[in-house]
């Protein structure tokens, strides 16, 4: 009967220590669930992030191509200018030169 009662007592310490370590596996489990749903978090806030940098993005690019486009019209116009100066200066010349 003694032995039975130490046998009963191995098997509640054995039964403690597979409940403690499950209670230990169960805690790690929640933590690990906490930073991988923080995670998940954190990666669609960069997600969403990221599209609205790109949308800024093509707009930026947008800007830039017209401005591109604006400098490309003014140079023009200023080349203009300049062959018209030239033109009169020159007509002043030959005035002044006869």
């Amino acid at each position: 009967m003694i032995l039975a009662y130490n046998y009963n007592s191995m098997d509640q310490k054995s039964l403690f220590q597979k409940v403690e370590n499950m209670e230990q596996q169960l805690s790690t489990l929640e933590r690990l669930t906490q930073k991988i749903d923080g995670l998940l978090v954190r990666l669609k806030n960069l997600e969403q992030e990221n599209s609205e940098l790109r949308n800024e993005l093509v707009a930026v690019k947008a800007q830039n191509e017209a401005k591109d486009a604006q400098i490309a019209r003014l140079n023009d116009e200023l080349a203009l200018k300049d062959a018209e100066i030239d033109e009169v200066i020159a007509k002043i010349e030959t005035i002044l030169g006869d």
